[in-house]
């Protein structure tokens, strides 16, 4: 049930990081598939609660994989969601 209620993140997502790459002569950013559903989410406006609810996990766990993995990945200087967000869609 998760992957049809997923389907079509993994082609957003790689959209997304194409676009920027074109934008910005900068190497493509390589994300897991679970760091693209949580960025999915995160675009679609859910909260760290909801999507943690939706991707059966505990919601330290999608804070982790903001602040460990897609905030050093988008090489922010702090954790933020908003920051993410906007960084990814920029």
């Amino acid at each position: 049930a998760l992957n049809y209620r997923l389907s079509g993140y993994h082609e957003y997502i790689q959209n997304i990081l194409e676009q920027k790459k074109a934008r910005v002569d900068t190497p493509q950013i390589k994300l897991s598939k679970r760091e693209e559903e949580v960025l999915f989410l995160l675009i679609c406006g859910s909260t760290q609660e909801q999507i943690a609810s939706i991707l059966e996990v505990k919601r330290e766990t999608v804070a982790s994989i903001i602040r460990n993995q897609l905030r050093v990945k988008f090489a922010l200087p702090v954790s933020s969601t908003k920051l993410v967000i906007e960084t990814a869609l920029s």
